[in-house]
């Protein structure tokens, strides 16, 4: 059980996310909502007008980690009516204020893609098994290479990603959130696979 609870007016609804700290260690965490009174809760999402405690499952999938009371590993956000902007809107804006460095692919959000030609640097990293325990309230007090190998460019121009293999790989595109916007990434798209391509969904402005 978390220690914050929630009282929701009825015109506003909520959704979490891990935050991108926790992510990035390959930990799954979903929200859970009490579903008392007969009605339907997904994970991670939070009804209007709810009233009640929340919970967390915590799933570590690469890495031993230390919680402890007061740890936080995800996040919430409020919304109230329908803030998802179709794909005219996300156009118009795109054209206002560039979301993107380049051509916007959009069809249902806007489409990113894996970049495996960086001016400089890794295209990514492997995270090492059997690494050392993570206590996710101190970060920065360990070394990044202790669970983490880099990944160079191939000169194939693809990579073969293993299955069970936690990797972080860097978008050819950069995004740009403008005031006023929020962002959330799509962790599923059956279209491309059955494969879930990230933990912590949220962009801020």
């Amino acid at each position: 059980e978390l220690s914050e609870s929630l009282a929701l007016p009825p015109q506003i609804t909520a959704s979490a996310n891990p935050k991108s700290s926790t992510g990035r260690i390959d930990v799954f965490v979903r929200l859970v909502a009490d579903s008392g009174g007969g009605r339907r809760v997904a994970f991670d999402e939070v009804p209007p007008g709810y009233e009640g405690p929340l919970y967390a499952e915590i799933s570590p999938r690469t890495f031993s980690i230390l919680a402890r009371e007061g740890s936080s590993l995800n996040q919430l956000r409020l919304k109230a009516g329908a803030p998802r902007l179709s794909d005219a809107e996300l156009k118009a804006l795109h054209a206002r204020e560039p979301l993107i460095d380049g051509p916007a692919d959009i069809d249902g959000g806007i489409g990113l893609s894996v970049d495996l030609k960086p001016a400089q640097g890794p295209v990514g990293w492997r995270a090492r098994r059997h690494a050392a325990l993570i206590d996710v309230d101190r970060p920065g007090a360990l070394d990044a290479d202790d669970f983490f190998e880099a990944i160079d460019a191939p000169r194939s121009g693809f990579i073969i990603l293993d299955p069970d293999e936690f990797y972080i790989l860097a978008s050819r595109e950069a995004l740009a959130v403008p005031p006023g916007f929020a962002a959330e990434m799509t962790p599923i798209n059956p279209g491309l696979g059955e494969f879930r391509v990230h933990y912590a969904g949220f962009f801020d402005p």
